[in-house]
């Protein structure tokens, strides 16, 4: 609670603060969400036999156009500011 509330004086208190947030949010909450969806393919690889309660839709197709298209948004924001960006 303490460093959200500083989070969100720091963005009322400069003027660009909520765009930098939002800079330093970006890339690592995309590169985990990219990860989290290309474990599936490590996991049907290395684990072939265990028990899968969810089936991934569309597998192999969409789970693989999701990784390559964050990815590709990912190394886009990395190229516009790699500093701010890989800061966060």
């Amino acid at each position: 609670m303490v460093w959200s509330t500083l989070l969100v004086l720091w963005g009322i208190l400069d003027p660009k603060g909520f765009d930098r947030l939002l800079d330093y949010v970006t890339v690592p909450s995309l590169t985990m969400n990219t990860l989290t969806v290309s474990a599936i393919f490590v996991l049907r690889r290395n684990k072939p036999n265990m028990p899968r309660p969810y089936k991934a839709w569309g597998y192999p197709v969409l789970p693989a156009c999701f990784t390559l298209m964050i990815a590709w948004i990912v190394v886009s924001e990395l190229r516009q500011d790699r500093a701010v960006r890989l800061w966060g």
